[in-house]
């Protein structure tokens, strides 16, 4: 009979099955909710930072409704109550699987990280992306069911189950195979954990030191700051749910074997279900405009919440260019006014009243909309007069396309691109929505365009390419484009502004030779 027969009681059963038991059900609701936001938004199922994040959260939300299920009916009364071999089989099989991908996919993670933050131009082309993005993803879920196919149900070694542990007791070859124990061991455990601990550490420092290098260019940093803080929020996770088993198995291989092992097989050997448990709220940061999506979920869900707004105005801002990935969709929220009924007394006079502040709003919005577009096609040939690029000029029709496109994007709190035509040809688009908390936001020309400018650091000129860090910019500047339309639009409550710029004939084309005719040095 094992330790954990010997020393588990009924008391540290119960104790385990109802923590786990709690944290279960909203575990669940909130890997769907992330997974649902993640399918839904077509930005965010092609963001390459996002893929592995989706596989791992299928992975831990399989193991959370089979492999931690079947885990609490254990737990419950301290036996398999489905007493036979292949059922055992069978548990034992997914258990050791899903961990092995969860932690071979957060290792690929923490390596790919650092491509897609320093060196994205690596992903440019399709088959760049299939084999240095798909497969290692793809090997990283293959990979352990071959091998445990094979060490599980196949390996020459008589298995013996014991229903009163958990998952039946440990495969066979674990005890008759010091070589193919030692290389599961550490293959499977230890080294992913090294190479994430290193990884995470350096992809820190490289963006520390980086940041400092690009000080200004507030979108690298913001798109830099996302990413990192995505992959390192799930790093920790892994790393202190981990590590503590893995400190206990050092001592006791090198020092000590009999040194806390009733408390690793009672308690340290669940810590890999609260790893399960916690990710999809670590991941719920990758839900950008959470709190919007929350109360539009609770007010779907007919919960009358009160959510206040913070005093403190904090501003977000967001930029979308023509072939950008980093866009989102955002819940639209809509205000609710009262009105005083007007008494019938002044009814002719109130509404004579209301036609004449209509119409001085009406035409207070026009003029301010033609100074926006005039400041925001001057701020255009100025900087690509830097470029050798000739002056744009306004489109009526461009405008048109534009300003229904900003108006939708307000109306939605959407933040995805159009597919806009114009003559039978797609158009050249950038995108910048900027959110603010509380108040009235500001309507900047000049933030949009310096924003969209600034990626010029992020940019080489000995060796032109496309890259989303920098697509904005070099469709400012694009030489060969000729046209230009402007659209500008508040949200209802007026704390969102969505800006749009279509340009004719459309930039950012990456066939050979186009970058380098028009995406020219700057002059001064």
């Amino acid at each position: 009979m094992s330790s954990i027969s010997i020393y588990e009681t009924s008391l540290t059963r119960s104790i385990k099955f109802w923590i786990l038991l709690i944290l279960q059900t909203p575990s669940i609701f909130c890997s769907i909710f992330v997974l649902h936001h993640m399918f839904i938004s077509r930005t965010q199922r092609h963001l390459l930072a996002n893929h592995v994040v989706i596989v791992m959260l299928i992975v831990c939300f399989l193991s959370v409704i089979t492999d931690l299920s079947i885990t609490l009916n254990f737990l419950q009364d301290g036996i398999v109550h489905v007493s036979s071999s292949s059922f055992c089989y069978f548990w034992m099989y997914i258990d050791y699987v899903l961990y092995a991908n969860g932690m071979l996919l957060m290792t690929w993670a923490s390596i790919e990280r650092h491509i897609l933050v320093f060196a994205s131009q690596y992903f440019r082309l399709s088959r760049q992306k299939f084999y240095g993005h798909y497969i290692p993803i793809i090997i990283c879920l293959v990979y352990p069911f071959i091998f445990y196919i094979y060490t599980i149900f196949f390996y020459p070694c008589d298995q013996i189950f014991d229903y009163q542990q958990v998952l039946c007791g440990s495969p066979c070859f674990k005890r008759t195979t010091f070589l193919l124990n030692a290389y599961d061991m550490f293959i499977h455990s230890v080294l992913p954990c090294i190479i994430i601990v290193a990884f995470s550490f350096a992809l820190l420092i490289r963006v520390v030191r980086h940041k400092r290098r690009i000080q200004g260019q507030t979108f690298s940093r913001r798109k830099q700051r996302r990413m990192v803080v995505q992959l390192l929020s799930i790093a920790c996770l892994y790393i202190i749910m981990n590590a503590p088993p893995f400190i206990v198995i050092g001592i006791q291989v090198f020092l000590s074997k009999t040194f806390a092992a009733t408390e690793r097989n009672l308690y340290l050997f669940y810590l890999y279900y609260f790893l399960t448990l916690f990710l999809p709220f670590v991941c719920l940061g990758s839900v950008r405009h959470l709190r919007s999506k929350i109360v539009s979920l609770l007010r779907t869900m007919k919960c009358h919440c009160l959510v206040r707004s913070s005093r403190v105005a904090v501003i977000h801002v967001d930029r979308l260019s023509i072939q950008d990935h980093d866009n989102d969709k955002k819940v639209v929220r809509k205000g609710r006014h009262r009105y005083e009924r007007p008494s019938k007394l002044h009814a002719d006079l109130a509404l004579k009243h209301s036609r004449k502040h209509e119409h001085h709003q009406a035409e207070s919005r026009k003029i301010t909309y033609s100074k926006f577009v005039s400041n925001m096609v001057q701020l255009h040939n100025y900087y690509r007069a830097r470029h050798s690029a000739s002056p744009l000029t306004i489109s009526q029709r461009l405008n048109y396309i534009a300003q229904k496109y900003a108006e939708y994007l307000a109306a939605t709190s959407k933040f995805e691109h159009s597919g806009n035509r114009f003559e039978n040809e797609s158009l050249g688009e950038n995108l910048y929505m900027q959110w603010i908390s509380h108040g009235k936001v500001p309507v900047s020309a000049r933030e949009a365009t310096k924003s969209w400018y600034d990626e010029i650091e992020l940019y080489s000129f000995k060796r032109p390419y496309y890259s989303e860090e920098t697509g904005h910019f070099t469709q400012m500047v694009w030489k060969s484009t000729q046209k230009i339309g402007i659209g500008v639009a508040l949200s209802a409550d007026e704390r969102e502004v969505y800006i749009v710029a279509n340009y004719y004939p459309a930039g950012n084309i990456i066939n050979p030779g186009y970058f380098e005719k028009n995406v020219l040095p700057a002059k001064y």
